[in-house]
C-alpha cells in the first residue's frame, strides 16, 4: 500500500492543535507564533514518544522538511515564472499582459467593444507520467543509529533542495532552448562588462513594454559584478527594494531588480526575464511515498514531483493576433 505525504498535510487539525496548545500556549500577543517548522525532527519525535502525541506530527514534520529544502530555489523560480497548480493532466495557462486590453473611445450608455479575455496561453502537459521525477531516500535503521534524526532531517532537506533545483534547471533549459530572434535578444558581453550588459538587457526588455522582474547569472558573472564599486550588492538590494533574503542573491539592478547567481545557469551566460516569459505547472506537488516508520529509517522512501515548463515561445493566441510576449526575456553571453 502506498502511503503519501503532500504539502496539504502541514495544515492538518493535529498540527494546528499542536501549535496552538503546545508551542504557543505561553506566547505573548506581541511575539511571533511558533510553528512546527521551528522544531527539529528530533524534538518532534521526542515529543511524540514522551507524551504519546499523534504520530501524524512526525509525518507532518517529514514533508515540512522536504518542502523547506525545496523552497530555497522555489523562491527563485516563483519570481521568474507564472506558476499554476494544474487541476488536469493537460492545462492551458494564460500569460496575461497589459497589451491584452485595448481601451478605445466609448460613449457612456452604449456597449463597449470587447477587449481582453482572448489571452495568449501555453499548454502544459503532464499526461502519461510526463514530467514525473522521483528519487529514493535510502536512510536505513543503521544510518539512524549512526547519525540520529539530525542526519535523517538533513537527508530530507537536501532531497527538497534537489527538487527546487530541478525545476529551476528546467526553466533555464527551456529559455536557452528557445533563444531566437523572435522571442529573445541575444547579445555579446556589452562593453566587456557584465553589469553594463545587465543594464542593456533591461533596456531591451523595457522597450517591449514589459518590466523584467529577475535576472539569473552564472556564479562567475555574479563575482564579476559583485566586486564592482558601483554595484548594488546583496545587503543594499534588500534594504532598497525589500527583496527576499536568499543565499543566491548577488545584488540588484537599480535597487529593484534582483540578480541571483546559480550554478545551473550555463557558464558565461546571463538571463533576464519577466514572469510572462515562462510558465510552470505543478501537477503533483512534492510528495514522499512508501516511507516506513521514521523511527525505523526511511529505507525505500521516494520523494517525487510532477511538473511541466513551457516558455512564451510556445504560447498560442487568437488567430492573426500579434503576441504581446515578443522578446519577453534576453540572454547575454559573456565574450
Amino acid at each position: 500500500m502506498t502511503t503519501s505525504l503532500t504539502r496539504d498535510l502541514l495544515y492538518s487539525d493535529a498540527v494546528k492543535a499542536f501549535e496552538l496548545t503546545v508551542l504557543n500556549k505561553n506566547t505573548k500577543p506581541e511575539e511571533k507564533p511558533l510553528t512546527i517548522r521551528d522544531m527539529t525532527l528530533d524534538q518532534v519525535v521526542h515529543h511524540v514518544q514522551t507524551v504519546g502525541a499523534d504520530d501524524s506530527l512526525i509525518t507532518s514534520k517529514l514533508i515540512d522538511t522536504v518542502i523547506r529544502g525545496a523552497e530555497e530555489d522555489e523562491t527563485l523560480w516563483k519570481q521568474a515564472a507564472t506558476v499554476a497548480m494544474m487541476t488536469s493532466e493537460i492545462q492551458r495557462v494564460p500569460l496575461i499582459t497589459p497589451d491584452d486590453f485595448i481601451f478605445r473611445p466609448w460613449v457612456h450608455g452604449t456597449k463597449a467593444r470587447a477587449s481582453g479575455g482572448a489571452f495568449w496561453a501555453v499548454k502544459l502537459d503532464c499526461s502519461q507520467s510526463a514530467g514525473l521525477y522521483g528519487a529514493s531516500i535510502d536512510f536505513t535503521k543503521n544510518d539512524l543509529k549512526a547519525g540520529g534524526y539530525p542526519k535523517m532531517e538533513e537527508a530530507l532537506f537536501c532531497a527538497g533542495q534537489s527538487v527546487g533545483r530541478l525545476i529551476l534547471q528546467a526553466i533555464n533549459a527551456e529559455l536557452l532552448a528557445d533563444v531566437n530572434a523572435a522571442m529573445t535578444n541575444t547579445m555579446a558581453n556589452w562593453g566587456n562588462d557584465h553589469y553594463k550588459s545587465s543594464v542593456k538587457m533591461e533596456s531591451l526588455i523595457a522597450a517591449q513594454g514589459i518590466t523584467p522582474e529577475v535576472e539569473f547569472v552564472n556564479p562567475t558573472e555574479g563575482y564579476d559584478m559583485g566586486i564592482l564599486d558601483y554595484f548594488i550588492r546583496d545587503d543594499y538590494a534588500r534594504a532598497a527594494g525589500g527583496i527576499p533574503k536568499s543565499g543566491h542573491l548577488v545584488g540588484s539592478l537599480y535597487g529593484r531588480l534582483p540578480i541571483y547567481r546559480h550554478r545551473d545557469i550555463t557558464t558565461a551566460s546571463m538571463i533576464m526575464l519577466s514572469k510572462k516569459a515562462i510558465a510552470v505547472g505543478i501537477y503533483q506537488d512534492v510528495t514522499i511515498e512508501d516511507y516506513e516508520d521514521v523511527r525505523e529509517g526511511l529505507s525505500g522512501a521516494v520523494v517525487s514531483v510532477q511538473f511541466d515548463v513551457k516558455s512564451a515561445y510556445h504560447a498560442e493566441g487568437p488567430s492573426g493576433a500579434t503576441s504581446p510576449l515578443t522578446k519577453a526575456w534576453a540572454v547575454t553571453t559573456a565574450a
